[in-house]
């Protein structure tokens, strides 16, 4: 926990001179509050953009990540915290006011930007024990500790931290996200984190390793050839700078082309493209831009004290940012690489896998520059369906956004259950390069129900099985044209509530989960309304639908006949053949049988759904010559003009329109043979099926499949 301090406001404001340079020569220093440009070499101009009147105090450290300027002040008699907002824009940079994030003392380092908006400090809490927390953040507050004395901050990004501890000798990479931890304790090495990889030196020369740290994992081991192991790495982007020591070779390894680029020794910060150092000897900070893959341009971007220490009174904004410095005169300037930067990238992602009734989806990212919005596309990942877009602006920082989803679409109705691929891009904010893009997959399981989808609401269908000993299960559908494991339901379907037909079928009690028509002995049909996700059992709810249905020999749904986007009920009758159609009302009842064609005994039926994509239901029927034959819906509670699909069907004794199976949001087709053996036919979409895949064997147990 960080320790908590009295919030209390500084007595005298710090006079912080915020220049920004016109091109890449700028810097300074200048006098703050001048009022007229100051020459720089190449003959650009530093112009003043905004005037502090000057009074006694001291910056003592400056911070800069992705667009946040974080810096420790004082005023003589009390130290603070402040933040203050850098944007690059297609015309230049401009500077937000200080914001005060807190007092501190010698007990605290800091203040370090994480590139999210967020600024740690960190707190020594005496023997054994450090911590890392966010400092401003009254709603967010992000956290974790090690168990060693501090010994260096290696560096901190997004929501991962490196830390160099003693008493022990370790390094600490530490998760300062929800669930705060650390993550990996290790001999100490040369490391950076970029996003959610954490590059690391091994004992082996040239040799660097990557690995994610959200699933710990090494992703990456590459073999430079280089001399030496390394003693200091840091990532940006495609860019990974490496050094052999303080006097030994260094360079800039690049991962995308596979080779190093040589840069000069010393003592270096990384930026995007370009490194900075400090040349002692004149008193400039030289930058040595190497984008093109040569590093043969050293020019000076400013002038600090001899005093000047790398990463505290001189830094560089990783994330596309411009450099900053604190010079003699206490003023902090800023100086614009001008070094062509990489296209804008989402270098961390955090999303939840999946949204439910209660939970909206959620997911944050990180930019590798800033943003100035975003756009989130949803589609459905079966059929590729636009169901919503989500949009709006970058958080703090301007690299940062967050977004929501609650399983609905644009109207605001629910879309149906299942996995949808989300698409994120950000558009740059200095208007430079392509838009930044990730995805993502978020399962859906509060939305609409699907067809025939009981048991996990995962948008595939499922079966539904009863054995002759009044046993019931559903069997869940996989996505890829199989069913496996088992959700039990009663063993007492017997007596007055043998079932003598079963009908999955769409939800009629409006708690957006499918319900299953269920006839019993005497012929009396329910509604049973199992619970979300959950069993079917005798004892579920269920409500009467009317008696006599015992007249039919045949029950099945075929999905929407009538064309009012809910399911009804085609039922044979048995004395006659005649086949009806029962509309279904939507709330558990059914209007009056239309008859809707004759001659219909010996044929096997099946239910099928939307076989040929009209979005109207289908039924199968196979002969007695076993001749399998379509009939498609035709949206006015008819039967369109039967289409052979194939011969050689009688092998089988039962026949499940089982609705998507197998992923493609396309409804599929169980059947079952004589011998036990459960087959899988996956459908075409127009009304056709694949060769069949064998499901397995033993099915023989259930007397009837639904």
């Amino acid at each position: 926990m960080r320790r908590i301090r009295a919030r209390r406001t500084i007595s005298t404001a710090v006079a912080v001179g915020l220049m920004v340079g016109a091109g890449l020569f700028a810097g300074g220093p200048a006098a703050a509050g001048a009022s007229s440009p100051v020459d720089t070499p190449g003959g650009l101009a530093v112009t003043t953009v905004r005037a502090v009147a000057p009074v006694a105090g001291r910056v003592s450290r400056v911070s800069l990540s992705n667009g946040v300027l974080a810096t420790r002040e004082s005023n003589g008699s009390e130290e603070a915290f402040y933040r203050r907002m850098v944007t690059a824009t297609p015309t230049g940079l401009s500077v937000g006011g200080p914001e005060l994030l807190g007092p501190t003392d010698d007990t605290y380092v800091g203040p370090y930007p994480s590139g999210d908006g967020h600024v740690f400090e960190l707190y020594r809490y005496g023997a054994g024990i450090t911590s890392v927390s966010s400092v401003g953040d009254q709603d967010d507050r992000r956290s974790f500790r090690m168990g060693a004395d501090l010994d260096s901050m290696v560096e901190v990004t997004g929501r991962y931290a490196v830390i160099n501890g003693t008493n022990p000798a370790l390094q600490y990479v530490g998760d300062l996200g929800e669930s705060p931890s650390v993550i990996v304790s290790r001999p100490i090495r040369a490391a950076s984190v970029w996003g959610a990889t954490l590059w690391s030196a091994t004992t082996v020369k040239g040799v660097m390793t990557a690995q994610d740290l959200k699933t710990k994992q090494i992703t990456r081991t590459i073999s430079t050839g280089l001399p030496c192991v390394f003693k200091e790495l840091q990532a940006v982007g495609r860019w990974v700078y490496w050094s052999c020591g303080p006097t030994g070779q260094a360079g800039v390894w690049d991962v995308t082309a596979g080779r190093s680029i040589e840069v000069p020794r010393g003592e270096a910060l990384i930026g995007d493209g370009y490194l900075v150092q400090h040349d002692r000897s004149t008193g400039k900070l030289m930058l040595t831009g190497f984008q093109d893959g040569t590093a043969n341009d050293t020019h000076p971007i400013g002038e600090v004290p001899d005093t000047a220490e790398r990463g505290v009174t001189w830094t560089v904004d990783r994330f596309g940012g411009p450099v900053a410095y604190i010079a003699a005169d206490q003023g902090v300037y800023l100086a614009s690489s001008g070094v062509a930067r990489q296209p804008v990238a989402v270098i961390e992602t955090e999303a939840s896998a999946m949204t439910g009734w209660a939970n909206p989806w959620k997911a944050t990212w990180l930019t590798s520059r800033p943003a100035a919005s975003w756009k989130i596309v949803i589609r459905n990942k079966a059929t590729g369906t636009l169901v919503r877009t989500v949009t709006g602006l970058p958080n703090a920082g301007g690299v940062s956004g967050s977004a929501t989803w609650n399983g609905r679409n644009e109207k605001g109705g629910y879309v149906p259950n299942g996995a949808y691929v989300w698409t994120l891009s950000a558009e740059p904010l200095d208007g430079k390069g392509p838009d930044g893009s990730t995805s993502g997959t978020v399962n859906l399981t509060g939305g609409a129900a699907v067809a025939r989808d009981f048991v996990r609401r995962d948008g595939f269908g499922d079966l539904l099985a009863f054995t002759s000993t009044g046993f019931s299960e559903f069997r869940a559908g996989t996505g890829t044209g199989r069913v496996d494991s088992h959700e039990p339901g009663s063993l007492d379907w017997y007596g007055a509530d043998a079932v003598t037909e079963a009908v999955p079928f769409d939800d009629v009690s409006g708690d957006r989960c499918n319900d299953v028509l269920v006839r019993v002995g005497s012929g009396e049909l329910r509604v049973y309304k199992p619970t979300c996700g959950g069993a079917l059992f005798r004892t579920t709810a269920h409500t009467r639908v009317g008696l006599g249905w015992n007249v039919y020999d045949e029950l099945t749904s075929p999905g929407d006949l009538t064309g009012d986007g809910r399911a009804d009920v085609i039922a044979r009758e048995r004395s006659t053949g005649y086949l009806y159609v029962y509309e279904s009302t939507g709330t558990g009842a059914f209007r009056a049988r239309v008859k809707i064609g004759t001659g219909w005994k010996g044929y096997l039926l099946a239910g099928a759904g939307d076989l040929n994509g009209d979005g109207k239901g289908d039924l199968l029927a196979r002969d007695t010559a076993g001749v399998l034959w379509r009939y498609a819906g035709t949206g006015k509670g008819t039967l369109a003009t039967r289409v052979r699909v194939g011969g050689g069907w009688q092998g089988y004794n039962s026949l499940v329109g089982v609705g998507d199976i197998s992923g493609d949001g396309r409804a599929d087709l169980l059947a079952r043979d004589t011998s036990g053996v459960l087959w899988s036919y996956k459908g075409d979409g127009k009304g056709l099926f694949s060769a069949r895949v064998r499901v397995g064997g033993g099915w023989q147990a259930y007397s009837r499949l639904a």
